[in-house]
């Protein structure tokens, strides 16, 4: 398993902080995957993880608009109680989130 599917399954595993950071980690790993591919192969060449976003800026303000939707549109997400998994939830939205 890698990539996205690897992410989500991480993301719905996350239950505390530890796997909270588990998750971090990956997500971190994930985006240097894509910038290494991209220094080496233009986006259209090599398979691309599916980051939208090349700044932290930009993915932060995806990840937020993304949260912000989600919070009054039960159709985008079911509420998750846990607040680590909703964290986590919101980060890896922000990674697709144009």
């Amino acid at each position: 398993m890698h990539g996205s599917r690897h992410l989500e399954y991480l993301q719905g595993m996350v239950f505390d902080e530890v796997s909270f950071i588990e998750f971090l980690e990956a997500l971190s790993f994930d985006k240097q995957v894509e910038d290494t591919n991209e220094l080496f192969e233009p986006a259209d060449i090599h398979h691309s993880t599916g980051w939208e976003h090349e700044d932290i800026a930009s993915y932060l303000s995806s990840s937020a608009a993304w949260a912000r939707s989600s919070i009054s549109d039960s159709s985008l997400t079911l509420k998750e109680s846990n607040p680590w998994k909703r964290v986590a939830e919101i980060l890896l939205a922000g990674k697709d989130a144009c």
